[in-house]
Protein backbone atom coordinates (compact mmCIF):
# COMPACT_ATOMS: atom_id res chain seq x y z
CA UNK A 1 0.00 0.00 0.00
CA UNK A 2 1.31 3.44 -0.93
CA UNK A 3 1.97 5.93 1.80
CA UNK A 4 -0.24 8.97 2.32
CA UNK A 5 2.54 11.21 1.00
CA UNK A 6 2.80 9.14 -2.16
CA UNK A 7 -0.94 9.30 -2.69
CA UNK A 8 -0.91 13.12 -2.24
CA UNK A 9 2.00 13.46 -4.67
CA UNK A 10 0.16 11.36 -7.23
CA UNK A 11 -2.98 13.44 -6.72
CA UNK A 12 -1.24 16.76 -7.33
CA UNK A 13 0.68 15.41 -10.30
CA UNK A 14 -2.57 14.47 -12.04
CA UNK A 15 -2.66 16.17 -15.49
CA UNK A 16 -6.40 16.78 -15.28
CA UNK A 17 -6.08 18.44 -11.90
CA UNK A 18 -3.21 20.63 -13.04
CA UNK A 19 -5.28 21.68 -16.05
CA UNK A 20 -8.22 22.57 -13.79
CA UNK A 21 -5.99 24.63 -11.49
CA UNK A 22 -4.40 26.47 -14.43
CA UNK A 23 -7.82 27.20 -15.94
CA UNK A 24 -9.13 28.50 -12.61
CA UNK A 25 -6.13 30.81 -12.19
CA UNK A 26 -6.55 32.08 -15.76
CA UNK A 27 -10.24 32.83 -15.27
CA UNK A 28 -9.55 34.50 -11.94
CA UNK A 29 -6.95 36.84 -13.39
CA UNK A 30 -8.90 37.42 -16.60
CA UNK A 31 -11.96 38.45 -14.62
CA UNK A 32 -9.87 40.67 -12.38
CA UNK A 33 -8.15 42.28 -15.38
CA UNK A 34 -11.46 42.99 -17.08
CA UNK A 35 -12.86 44.62 -13.95
CA UNK A 36 -9.83 46.85 -13.42
CA UNK A 37 -9.06 47.84 -16.99
CA UNK A 38 -11.52 50.55 -18.09
CA UNK A 39 -10.57 50.22 -21.75
CA UNK A 40 -12.38 46.87 -21.79
CA UNK A 41 -15.69 48.69 -21.43
CA UNK A 42 -15.42 51.99 -19.56
CA UNK A 43 -18.33 53.50 -17.65
CA UNK A 44 -18.51 56.54 -19.94
CA UNK A 45 -21.65 57.56 -21.78
CA UNK A 46 -21.51 56.98 -25.54
CA UNK A 47 -22.14 60.01 -27.75
CA UNK A 48 -24.74 60.04 -30.50
CA UNK A 49 -24.52 62.79 -33.14
CA UNK A 50 -27.88 63.81 -34.59
CA UNK A 51 -27.76 65.91 -37.75
CA UNK A 52 -30.20 68.64 -38.66
CA UNK A 53 -32.58 69.56 -41.45
CA UNK A 54 -30.87 69.27 -44.84
CA UNK A 55 -27.93 67.57 -43.11
CA UNK A 56 -26.48 64.08 -43.04
CA UNK A 57 -24.70 61.68 -40.73
CA UNK A 58 -21.26 63.04 -41.65
CA UNK A 59 -21.93 66.64 -40.62
CA UNK A 60 -19.81 66.10 -37.52
CA UNK A 61 -16.79 64.82 -39.47
CA UNK A 62 -14.66 67.94 -38.70
CA UNK A 63 -14.57 66.78 -35.08
CA UNK A 64 -12.88 63.56 -36.25
CA UNK A 65 -10.26 64.70 -38.71
CA UNK A 66 -7.45 62.12 -38.56
CA UNK A 67 -4.85 64.87 -38.15
CA UNK A 68 -6.46 66.43 -35.08
CA UNK A 69 -9.28 64.31 -33.59
CA UNK A 70 -10.24 67.50 -31.76
CA UNK A 71 -13.10 66.00 -29.75
CA UNK A 72 -11.49 62.65 -28.99
CA UNK A 73 -8.24 64.28 -27.83
CA UNK A 74 -10.06 66.45 -25.28
CA UNK A 75 -11.80 63.53 -23.58
CA UNK A 76 -10.35 61.24 -20.86
CA UNK A 77 -8.60 58.36 -22.59
CA UNK A 78 -9.64 55.83 -19.96
CA UNK A 79 -13.29 56.73 -20.59
CA UNK A 80 -13.11 57.21 -24.36
CA UNK A 81 -10.40 54.78 -25.46
CA UNK A 82 -10.92 54.59 -29.23
CA UNK A 83 -11.83 57.27 -31.83
CA UNK A 84 -13.79 54.91 -34.09
CA UNK A 85 -16.97 56.42 -35.50
CA UNK A 86 -20.04 54.33 -36.36
CA UNK A 87 -23.39 55.16 -37.93
CA UNK A 88 -26.79 53.58 -37.45
CA UNK A 89 -29.82 53.85 -39.72
CA UNK A 90 -33.24 52.65 -38.60
CA UNK A 91 -36.17 51.73 -40.84
CA UNK A 92 -39.31 52.33 -38.77
CA UNK A 93 -41.55 50.41 -41.17
CA UNK A 94 -39.40 47.29 -41.48
CA UNK A 95 -38.20 47.67 -37.88
CA UNK A 96 -34.69 47.07 -39.11
CA UNK A 97 -31.37 48.72 -38.24
CA UNK A 98 -28.36 48.97 -40.54
CA UNK A 99 -24.86 49.60 -39.22
CA UNK A 100 -21.88 51.38 -40.79
CA UNK A 101 -18.34 52.35 -39.95
CA UNK A 102 -17.27 55.86 -40.95
CA UNK A 103 -13.73 56.67 -42.02
CA UNK A 104 -13.05 60.41 -42.00
CA UNK A 105 -10.52 61.64 -44.52
CA UNK A 106 -8.04 64.47 -44.04
CA UNK A 107 -10.24 66.90 -46.01
CA UNK A 108 -13.32 66.16 -43.90
CA UNK A 109 -15.06 63.91 -46.38
CA UNK A 110 -15.84 60.41 -45.24
CA UNK A 111 -16.52 56.93 -46.46
CA UNK A 112 -19.14 54.64 -44.96
CA UNK A 113 -18.90 50.88 -45.02
CA UNK A 114 -21.83 48.67 -44.06
CA UNK A 115 -20.90 46.28 -41.27
CA UNK A 116 -22.53 43.75 -38.97
CA UNK A 117 -23.57 44.87 -35.53
CA UNK A 118 -21.11 42.37 -34.08
CA UNK A 119 -18.24 44.35 -35.63
CA UNK A 120 -18.87 47.26 -33.26
CA UNK A 121 -16.91 46.74 -30.02
CA UNK A 122 -18.44 47.38 -26.61
CA UNK A 123 -15.96 50.19 -25.92
CA UNK A 124 -17.11 52.15 -28.99
CA UNK A 125 -18.25 55.59 -27.86
CA UNK A 126 -18.97 57.64 -30.99
CA UNK A 127 -22.08 57.11 -33.11
CA UNK A 128 -23.99 59.08 -35.71
CA UNK A 129 -27.62 58.57 -36.67
CA UNK A 130 -28.58 58.37 -40.34
CA UNK A 131 -32.10 59.78 -40.42
CA UNK A 132 -34.16 57.77 -42.86
CA UNK A 133 -37.31 58.06 -44.95
CA UNK A 134 -38.89 54.60 -44.57
CA UNK A 135 -41.56 55.32 -47.20
CA UNK A 136 -39.26 56.43 -49.99
CA UNK A 137 -36.47 54.13 -48.74
CA UNK A 138 -34.06 57.05 -48.91
CA UNK A 139 -31.56 59.01 -46.85
CA UNK A 140 -31.54 62.01 -49.19
CA UNK A 141 -32.25 65.27 -47.37
CA UNK A 142 -35.24 66.03 -49.59
CA UNK A 143 -36.88 62.72 -48.73
CA UNK A 144 -35.99 62.79 -45.05
CA UNK A 145 -37.55 66.28 -44.79
CA UNK A 146 -40.92 64.63 -45.49
CA UNK A 147 -40.79 62.78 -42.15
CA UNK A 148 -42.15 64.46 -39.02
CA UNK A 149 -39.91 65.43 -36.12
CA UNK A 150 -42.05 63.04 -34.02
CA UNK A 151 -41.07 60.17 -36.32
CA UNK A 152 -37.41 61.15 -36.34
CA UNK A 153 -37.69 61.07 -32.56
CA UNK A 154 -38.72 57.43 -32.89
CA UNK A 155 -35.62 56.71 -34.96
CA UNK A 156 -33.60 58.37 -32.18
CA UNK A 157 -35.36 56.15 -29.63
CA UNK A 158 -34.45 52.96 -31.48
CA UNK A 159 -30.87 54.01 -32.22
CA UNK A 160 -30.24 55.07 -28.62
CA UNK A 161 -31.52 51.70 -27.41
CA UNK A 162 -29.21 49.90 -29.85
CA UNK A 163 -26.24 51.92 -28.60
CA UNK A 164 -26.99 51.02 -24.99
CA UNK A 165 -27.19 47.36 -25.95
CA UNK A 166 -23.91 47.48 -27.89
CA UNK A 167 -21.96 49.39 -25.24
CA UNK A 168 -23.79 48.00 -22.18
CA UNK A 169 -24.07 51.55 -20.86
CA UNK A 170 -27.47 52.70 -19.59
CA UNK A 171 -27.43 56.25 -20.93
CA UNK A 172 -26.23 58.13 -24.00
CA UNK A 173 -25.21 61.74 -24.61
CA UNK A 174 -26.93 63.12 -27.70
CA UNK A 175 -25.31 66.03 -29.51
CA UNK A 176 -27.98 67.43 -31.81
CA UNK A 177 -27.27 70.02 -34.45
CA UNK A 178 -30.11 72.31 -35.53
CA UNK A 179 -33.29 70.23 -35.91
CA UNK A 180 -31.43 67.22 -34.49
CA UNK A 181 -31.74 68.88 -31.09
CA UNK A 182 -35.51 69.00 -31.50
CA UNK A 183 -35.63 65.36 -32.57
CA UNK A 184 -34.01 64.19 -29.36
CA UNK A 185 -36.03 66.62 -27.25
CA UNK A 186 -39.21 65.16 -28.71
CA UNK A 187 -38.02 61.72 -27.63
CA UNK A 188 -37.14 62.64 -24.04
CA UNK A 189 -40.43 64.56 -23.74
CA UNK A 190 -42.19 61.31 -24.68
CA UNK A 191 -43.52 62.61 -28.00
CA UNK A 192 -41.91 60.08 -30.35
CA UNK A 193 -44.26 58.14 -32.63
CA UNK A 194 -43.60 54.95 -34.54
CA UNK A 195 -46.60 55.52 -36.79
CA UNK A 196 -46.61 58.34 -39.32
CA UNK A 197 -47.40 61.88 -38.11
CA UNK A 198 -47.18 63.26 -41.66
CA UNK A 199 -48.93 63.16 -45.01
CA UNK A 200 -46.21 61.88 -47.29
CA UNK A 201 -47.89 62.75 -50.58
CA UNK A 202 -48.63 66.32 -49.48
CA UNK A 203 -45.28 66.94 -47.74
CA UNK A 204 -47.08 68.16 -44.65
CA UNK A 205 -47.42 67.21 -40.98
CA UNK A 206 -50.60 65.38 -40.02
CA UNK A 207 -50.96 64.90 -36.29
CA UNK A 208 -54.60 63.90 -36.69
CA UNK A 209 -53.67 60.70 -38.53
CA UNK A 210 -54.70 57.53 -36.73
CA UNK A 211 -51.11 56.34 -37.04
CA UNK A 212 -49.78 59.31 -35.04
CA UNK A 213 -49.58 58.01 -31.46
CA UNK A 214 -46.81 59.81 -29.52
CA UNK A 215 -45.29 58.18 -26.48
CA UNK A 216 -46.79 54.73 -26.94
CA UNK A 217 -45.26 51.27 -27.30
CA UNK A 218 -41.51 51.16 -27.84
CA UNK A 219 -41.59 54.87 -28.74
CA UNK A 220 -42.06 55.71 -25.04
CA UNK A 221 -39.10 57.44 -23.44
CA UNK A 222 -36.91 54.86 -21.69
CA UNK A 223 -34.77 57.19 -19.58
CA UNK A 224 -31.69 56.32 -21.65
CA UNK A 225 -30.58 59.84 -22.65
CA UNK A 226 -28.33 61.19 -19.93
CA UNK A 227 -27.57 64.56 -21.50
CA UNK A 228 -28.46 66.67 -24.54
CA UNK A 229 -26.04 69.11 -26.15
CA UNK A 230 -27.89 71.18 -28.72
CA UNK A 231 -25.92 73.14 -31.31
CA UNK A 232 -27.70 76.06 -33.00
CA UNK A 233 -31.03 74.31 -32.43
CA UNK A 234 -34.17 76.36 -33.21
CA UNK A 235 -35.86 75.69 -29.86
CA UNK A 236 -38.35 78.44 -30.70
CA UNK A 237 -38.35 77.76 -34.42
CA UNK A 238 -37.00 79.72 -37.37
CA UNK A 239 -39.19 81.83 -39.63
CA UNK A 240 -36.30 81.75 -42.11
CA UNK A 241 -37.33 78.21 -43.02
CA UNK A 242 -40.22 79.67 -44.98
CA UNK A 243 -39.17 83.17 -45.92
CA UNK A 244 -35.71 83.63 -47.26
CA UNK A 245 -35.38 81.88 -50.58
CA UNK A 246 -38.80 82.98 -51.73
CA UNK A 247 -37.20 86.34 -52.50
CA UNK A 248 -33.48 85.75 -52.94
CA UNK A 249 -33.37 83.45 -55.91
CA UNK A 250 -32.18 79.84 -55.97
CA UNK A 251 -30.92 78.53 -52.62
CA UNK A 252 -27.34 77.41 -52.14
CA UNK A 253 -26.81 73.75 -52.88
CA UNK A 254 -26.36 73.01 -49.18
CA UNK A 255 -30.00 74.04 -48.68
CA UNK A 256 -31.42 72.45 -51.79
CA UNK A 257 -33.87 70.35 -49.77
CA UNK A 258 -35.91 73.43 -48.86
CA UNK A 259 -36.82 74.50 -52.42
CA UNK A 260 -40.29 73.02 -52.03
CA UNK A 261 -42.65 72.45 -49.17
CA UNK A 262 -41.92 69.71 -46.68
CA UNK A 263 -43.10 68.44 -43.33
CA UNK A 264 -40.00 69.75 -41.59
CA UNK A 265 -40.17 73.11 -43.33
CA UNK A 266 -43.61 73.55 -41.77
CA UNK A 267 -42.72 72.11 -38.36
CA UNK A 268 -39.72 74.40 -37.92
CA UNK A 269 -41.88 77.49 -38.16
CA UNK A 270 -43.42 78.99 -35.04
CA UNK A 271 -47.16 79.58 -34.87
CA UNK A 272 -49.28 80.89 -36.45
CA UNK A 273 -47.49 79.73 -39.62
CA UNK A 274 -46.33 76.48 -38.06
CA UNK A 275 -48.52 73.65 -36.76
CA UNK A 276 -47.83 74.30 -33.07
CA UNK A 277 -45.35 71.48 -32.49
CA UNK A 278 -42.61 73.80 -31.22
CA UNK A 279 -44.96 75.52 -28.84
CA UNK A 280 -46.24 72.20 -27.49
CA UNK A 281 -42.67 70.93 -26.95
CA UNK A 282 -41.99 74.17 -25.08
CA UNK A 283 -44.91 73.40 -22.76
CA UNK A 284 -47.43 76.03 -23.78
CA UNK A 285 -50.19 73.62 -22.73
CA UNK A 286 -51.33 72.49 -26.17
CA UNK A 287 -51.50 68.83 -27.11
CA UNK A 288 -50.21 67.14 -30.26
CA UNK A 289 -52.25 64.13 -31.39
CA UNK A 290 -54.02 64.35 -28.05
CA UNK A 291 -50.75 64.09 -26.12
CA UNK A 292 -48.99 66.58 -23.85
CA UNK A 293 -45.22 66.31 -23.46
CA UNK A 294 -43.97 64.87 -20.19
CA UNK A 295 -41.77 66.91 -17.88
CA UNK A 296 -38.21 67.02 -19.16
CA UNK A 297 -35.81 65.13 -16.90
CA UNK A 298 -32.63 65.40 -18.99
CA UNK A 299 -29.99 68.07 -18.60
CA UNK A 300 -29.63 70.24 -21.71
CA UNK A 301 -26.83 72.58 -22.72
CA UNK A 302 -27.48 74.85 -25.70
CA UNK A 303 -24.31 75.84 -27.54
CA UNK A 304 -25.28 79.11 -29.21
CA UNK A 305 -23.02 80.31 -32.03
CA UNK A 306 -23.60 83.84 -33.29
CA UNK A 307 -21.93 86.76 -35.05
CA UNK A 308 -21.30 89.60 -32.62
CA UNK A 309 -20.25 92.28 -35.10
CA UNK A 310 -23.63 93.25 -36.54
CA UNK A 311 -27.36 93.14 -35.84
CA UNK A 312 -28.54 93.25 -39.47
CA UNK A 313 -30.74 90.33 -40.47
CA UNK A 314 -29.14 87.81 -42.79
CA UNK A 315 -32.33 87.27 -44.76
CA UNK A 316 -32.24 90.95 -45.68
CA UNK A 317 -29.10 90.06 -47.66
CA UNK A 318 -27.13 92.70 -45.77
CA UNK A 319 -24.57 92.53 -43.01
CA UNK A 320 -23.31 89.52 -41.14
CA UNK A 321 -25.95 87.76 -39.10
CA UNK A 322 -26.53 84.09 -38.47
CA UNK A 323 -30.26 84.26 -38.01
CA UNK A 324 -30.98 81.03 -39.82
CA UNK A 325 -31.58 80.41 -36.12
CA UNK A 326 -31.72 83.63 -34.15
CA UNK A 327 -29.81 83.73 -30.89
CA UNK A 328 -32.98 83.94 -28.81
CA UNK A 329 -34.28 80.78 -30.49
CA UNK A 330 -31.03 78.91 -29.81
CA UNK A 331 -31.48 79.48 -26.07
CA UNK A 332 -32.80 76.54 -24.07
CA UNK A 333 -33.12 78.63 -20.91
CA UNK A 334 -35.46 81.12 -22.57
CA UNK A 335 -37.60 78.53 -24.32
CA UNK A 336 -38.02 75.61 -21.91
CA UNK A 337 -39.86 76.77 -18.78
CA UNK A 338 -38.08 75.86 -15.55
CA UNK A 339 -41.38 74.55 -14.16
CA UNK A 340 -41.41 71.87 -16.86
CA UNK A 341 -37.96 70.44 -16.29
CA UNK A 342 -36.36 68.61 -13.39
CA UNK A 343 -32.84 68.86 -14.82
CA UNK A 344 -30.33 71.71 -15.26
CA UNK A 345 -30.53 73.92 -18.37
CA UNK A 346 -27.54 75.89 -19.59
CA UNK A 347 -26.89 78.35 -22.42
CA UNK A 348 -23.33 78.42 -23.78
CA UNK A 349 -23.06 81.49 -26.06
CA UNK A 350 -20.06 81.69 -28.39
CA UNK A 351 -19.58 84.92 -30.30
CA UNK A 352 -17.66 85.26 -33.56
CA UNK A 353 -16.75 88.09 -35.89
CA UNK A 354 -17.43 87.57 -39.57
CA UNK A 355 -13.81 88.60 -40.21
CA UNK A 356 -12.34 85.91 -37.94
CA UNK A 357 -9.71 83.85 -39.79
CA UNK A 358 -11.54 80.63 -38.93
CA UNK A 359 -14.72 81.97 -40.52
CA UNK A 360 -13.05 83.49 -43.57
CA UNK A 361 -10.99 80.35 -44.15
CA UNK A 362 -13.83 77.82 -43.87
CA UNK A 363 -15.91 77.40 -47.05
CA UNK A 364 -18.83 75.90 -45.10
CA UNK A 365 -19.26 79.27 -43.36
CA UNK A 366 -20.29 80.93 -46.63
CA UNK A 367 -23.12 80.54 -49.14
CA UNK A 368 -23.35 81.76 -52.70
CA UNK A 369 -26.25 84.08 -53.39
CA UNK A 370 -27.10 85.84 -56.63
CA UNK A 371 -24.25 88.35 -56.85
CA UNK A 372 -22.11 87.76 -53.77
CA UNK A 373 -21.23 85.43 -50.95
CA UNK A 374 -22.80 85.74 -47.52
CA UNK A 375 -21.37 84.40 -44.25
CA UNK A 376 -23.59 81.95 -42.38
CA UNK A 377 -22.64 80.68 -38.95
CA UNK A 378 -24.88 77.66 -38.75
CA UNK A 379 -23.80 74.63 -40.76
CA UNK A 380 -21.92 72.01 -38.77
CA UNK A 381 -19.16 71.93 -41.36
CA UNK A 382 -18.50 75.52 -40.33
CA UNK A 383 -19.06 75.27 -36.58
CA UNK A 384 -17.18 72.02 -36.02
CA UNK A 385 -14.10 73.61 -37.62
CA UNK A 386 -14.03 76.49 -35.10
CA UNK A 387 -11.82 75.91 -32.00
CA UNK A 388 -14.17 77.83 -29.68
CA UNK A 389 -17.12 75.62 -30.64
CA UNK A 390 -14.96 72.50 -30.52
CA UNK A 391 -13.82 73.39 -27.00
CA UNK A 392 -17.37 74.13 -25.86
CA UNK A 393 -18.64 70.77 -27.13
CA UNK A 394 -15.79 68.89 -25.47
CA UNK A 395 -16.33 70.75 -22.20
CA UNK A 396 -20.00 69.78 -22.10
CA UNK A 397 -19.18 66.13 -22.83
CA UNK A 398 -16.55 66.13 -20.09
CA UNK A 399 -19.09 67.55 -17.65
CA UNK A 400 -21.51 64.72 -18.39
CA UNK A 401 -19.32 61.70 -19.17
CA UNK A 402 -20.86 59.45 -16.53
Amino acid sequence: MRSACARRASFFNSPSLLLMIALSIFLLFAGSSGAQNPTQNPTSRPILFAHGWCGNAQDFNPLFLPTTEVLFNQLPRDLYPIPNLYAIQYDAILQKPTFYSITVNANGTGTMKQINRSAIPSNARFFSIIFYDPVGKSTSSSNVAKISILNKAYEVAKVVKLITLITQQPQVIVMGHSMGGLDVRAYVENMASQGACYNYSQDAPDYSAATCTPGTGDAAYAGNVGDIISVDTPHAGTPLADLIFDRSGPPPSSLGCITGGSTNKTELQPAPTGPGLLESMNYDGSAIAGKLPTVNGTSIQAVEDYFNDTQIAWDGLLGYSDDIVQLSSQSIVQNLPAADTTAPLLDVPIGYASSDPGIKGTPACWVNLIFFKEPVLHFMGCLAAQPDTQNALAAQVNANVE
